[in-house]
């Protein structure tokens, strides 16, 4: 019985069609820093989830994504979903995209853009996944320690305050 999740991912993966609202950020290997990416969404206000697709509480928190997709639709915030390339392959990071609908902007982190991220985002040297961010319309970070989806009502709570509305 411990295969069958795994026959049930790849059964769901064929049988999927790709979302339309599911894009990969072009150019996505030549971004090395992360003021780079987020120049790419000035004027929108982003929440920001890095991932990994070994990490098991990002998968958890991903089954939370009905709920806080649409507190973030209400708030016209778009997301970006930042998964690290170092330990993911490019195969699995396209299939759980796939298989758990992630509707956004997706970028496969090369290593130049993760040690930016480590840099900036990392807690005396320590970074623990799932790790998530709000930006603002004019690309600065208004919440280095957004709560875990799953926490939506604390989640909303922080948008409301973190944003200027």
């Amino acid at each position: 019985t411990s295969i069958k999740p795994i026959i049930d991912f790849h059964k769901k993966i064929e049988n999927t069609q790709i979302n339309d609202k599911i894009h990969v950020v072009e150019n996505q290997e030549d971004i090395d820093s992360f003021d780079e990416l987020i120049k790419q969404f000035q004027g929108k206000k982003v929440f920001v989830d890095i991932w990994g697709t070994w990490c098991g509480p990002c998968k958890k928190e991903f089954k939370q994504k009905d709920t806080y997709s649409e507190l973030l639709k209400s708030k016209d915030i778009a997301t970006l979903y930042i998964c690290e390339g170092k330990k993911s392959k490019e195969k699995v990071w396209k299939e759980m995209i796939k298989f758990y609908n992630l509707e956004g902007y997706h970028i496969l982190a090369n290593e130049e853009l993760l040690a930016d991220i480590f840099e900036k985002f990392d807690n005396n040297g320590s970074f623990a996944y799932p790790r998530y961010l709000l930006i603002d319309e004019n690309g600065k970070v208004v919440n280095s320690h957004a709560s875990y989806p799953s926490k939506v009502g604390q989640l909303e709570k922080e948008i409301n305050k973190d944003y200027e509305w």
